[in-house]
C-alpha cells in the first residue's frame, strides 16, 4: 500500500516551485464529516465506482480486498469525508471520495478515472498535500503532535491502457546532480482492466460485481455477467443493491 506521510509534506513543499506553492496557500479547502441519510444526490451522472463505494460497508471490503493493511478494516471504522475546493483561477476541483479511520488520524482519498489524466500524478500529491494541510488547521504547535497518513487510490475503469507513472518522480526533469531532490510521491493504482472476470467475481462484493458490469464490451457479454452475478449473489440485501447498480446504469440515480 502506497501511502503519504508529514515528512512527504514537509519535502514537497520545500521542494515544489514557489509558485506552486503560493497557488497552493490560496486554495480554500474545507473537509465536513457527511451525514449520509440527509445529504441528497449532486450529480446523478456520477461514476459507478464512486456511488458503490460511498457504502461504508463497501468501502471497508474495497480496502481489504485491494490494499491488503495489516488488520481488517470494518465498515463502522469509516468515517465518510466531504472535499470540496476551489483554486482561484482555476475551475472547481473535487476528490471524488475522501474517508477517515475513526480510530486514527488515516485518510483514504479516491479517484475514480475513465480517461487518462496525464496531469493525475500531481493532481493525487495535490489532494494529499491538501488532506493535510486542512487537517493541520487550528492545531496547536506541539512538539508530540502526529500528522495524518493519506492513502492516494486511483481507480480506473477506462478502456485505453493505463500508461501512466505510479511515481511523481518519472514525470520530472531528469538531473543527476539533484536528482534526490526530486519529489518521492506514489498513488496506488486498481487498473480494472488487468482484473479478469473470475477474480472480480471471486471478491463477492457490489465493487466487484459493478467493475464485471462496467468491463462488458457487448450485450452478449454483459446479459453473461449479469446472470454470473445472480447466480453468485446469496442474500436478498446483496440481490438489492445489485439492482440499484442496474438501475443506476440504465436511470443515472439510484
Amino acid at each position: 500500500m502506497e501511502i503519504f506521510t508529514y515528512n512527504d509534506y514537509i519535502k514537497c513543499i520545500h521542494t515544489l516551485r514557489l509558485d506552486a506553492v503560493f497557488k497552493l496557500a490560496e486554495e480554500s479547502t474545507e473537509y465536513i464529516l457527511e451525514n449520509e441519510d440527509t445529504k441528497e444526490e449532486k450529480n446523478k451522472h456520477d461514476k459507478l465506482a464512486k456511488i458503490i463505494l460511498k457504502n461504508e460497508k463497501e468501502m471497508a471490503q474495497f480496502i481489504n480486498k485491494f490494499l491488503e493493511p495489516n488488520r481488517m478494516i470494518k465498515s463502522n471504522d469509516l468515517i465518510k469525508c466531504v472535499n470540496n475546493y476551489t483554486n482561484k483561477g482555476y475551475k472547481s476541483k473535487e476528490a471524488d471520495l475522501i474517508y477517515k479511520l475513526r480510530s486514527d488520524e488515516v485518510f483514504f482519498v479516491v479517484e475514480n478515472q475513465t480517461k487518462i489524466d496525464y496531469s493525475m500524478p500531481y493532481k493525487m500529491l495535490n489532494y494529499c498535500i491538501d488532506i493535510i494541510k486542512e487537517w493541520s488547521k487550528n492545531k496547536r504547535n506541539d512538539f508530540n503532535i502526529l500528522y495524518p497518513i493519506v492513502v492516494p487510490i486511483i481507480i480506473y475503469t477506462g478502456d485505453v491502457k493505463w500508461r501512466m507513472p505510479r511515481k511523481l518522480e518519472e514525470k520530472q526533469v531528469g538531473n543527476y546532480v539533484l536528482e534526490n531532490y526530486k519529489i518521492d510521491f506514489k498513488y496506488n493504482l486498481i487498473d480494472v482492466n488487468k482484473l479478469n472476470t473470475r477474480y472480480l467475481l471471486q471478491q463477492k462484493s457490489m465493487f466487484g460485481y459493478g467493475m464485471m458490469i462496467e468491463k462488458s464490451k457487448n450485450n452478449e457479454e454483459l446479459r453473461k455477467n449479469i446472470n454470473l452475478i445472480i447466480d453468485d449473489i446469496k442474500n436478498k440485501e446483496q440481490l438489492e443493491k445489485f439492482r440499484d447498480i442496474i438501475t443506476y446504469l440504465f436511470n443515472g440515480s439510484i
